[in-house]
């Protein structure tokens, strides 16, 4: 999860703001003077700094890329440390997936960097725990659906189904 820091600059304000908007106001009131006004800066400079407020979007996706797609995670790793690994993106990542994919409906760009950052993840999963593709794309397809269903009941004991699917995909 990305954390506000008063010495960020301009850039990184929007990209935390924008973060923030989805999570409290959803994709539909994500618009760029929303994010500024957030963010406490001009909205011209979303522009400046990102082009579009799809870039924005993206700028956004790939910070959140970096904190979920596993690369300080030594191959192979215990259970253990798999089974928290994913129930800490699944709790702190899935509803700000859920509203960048509603956005990259209509984001075409947006579209094609949550597609090649997901590929990259499953990659990175093959790698670290040594699972073939089929594998991977069923971790991938619970731990999302999982997150979808956690951010609905809020209640369910993640870690106890994150623990269920890692069997499941360990078992040959």
């Amino acid at each position: 999860m990305m954390v506000y820091d008063e010495k960020m600059g301009t850039k990184e304000k929007l990209i935390y703001a924008a973060g923030r908007c989805l999570l409290e106001k959803g994709s539909h009131a994500a618009s760029v003077k929303t994010i500024a006004s957030m963010a406490g800066v001009n909205h011209g400079l979303v522009h400046h700094y990102f082009g579009s407020k799809e870039g924005l979007f993206i700028a956004l996706l790939k910070k959140y890329f970096e904190l979920i797609i596993p690369s300080s995670v030594h191959i192979h790793p215990s259970r253990d440390e798999l089974i928290s690994y994913l129930a800490e993106t699944v709790i702190l990542n899935s509803r700000m997936m859920i509203e960048l994919r509603a956005l990259s409906f209509h984001m075409p760009e947006l579209d094609r960097e949550l597609i090649l950052l997901t590929k990259e993840l499953r990659r990175r999963l093959m790698s670290i725990l040594g699972i073939n593709y089929d594998k991977a794309i069923l971790l991938q397809g619970a731990v999302s659906g999982l997150g979808f269903q956690s951010s609905i009941d809020t209640s369910l004991d993640v870690e106890k189904y994150i623990r269920m699917i890692v069997d499941l995909v360990n078992d040959n």
